[in-house]
């Protein structure tokens, strides 16, 4: 843990003296005792003291590990600088070799409204990365489901 905190002080010291965040990936299974628990994290990004370290919501990984992607997007709140979005199966899937499909929305079961619905209450304004492997089918759901057509 030591290692850790002192590898992030340095890293984000040497990122922001370029303008750079440092954010770390939720539920990467790098760090299950970290990355898969928003109070850890937490914890862990104050004890860095870095105003350039945040979070990348990883919502399928979320998904994956069976955690409430809304209610965790209330927990971290100001921390998440960026987002990845993918739809997969959830907690099922992570006893099968393909758990972490990259799927488009719709093929999987992440309520999305939830989610946009707690990144909007919690003031979220950057990146969303559509991290899945057919984005004409991706766009095509996300038009549908805010009811936006070209």
């Amino acid at each position: 843990h030591t290692e850790s905190v002192e590898g992030y002080k340095y890293l984000c010291e040497k990122a922001s003296a370029v303008g750079i965040n440092v954010t770390i990936e939720t539920a990467c299974q790098s760090w299950p005792w970290l990355d898969e628990s928003p109070p850890r994290l937490i914890d862990f990004i104050d004890e860095i003291g870095a105003d350039n370290l945040g979070v990348c919501l990883d919502s399928g990984h979320y998904n994956i590990v069976g955690l409430d992607i809304a209610k965790v997007i209330h927990q971290l709140g100001g921390l998440i600088f960026e987002t990845h979005f993918h739809d997969n199966f959830g907690p099922v899937d992570k006893y099968f070799k393909n758990c972490d499909l990259h799927n488009p929305i719709g093929d999987g079961n992440i309520p999305w409204k939830n989610v946009i619905a707690a990144l909007d209450e919690c003031g979220y304004e950057g990146i969303v990365t559509f991290e899945q492997k057919d984005f004409s089918i991706n766009a095509e759901r996300w038009r549908s489901m805010i009811g936006h057509s070209e």
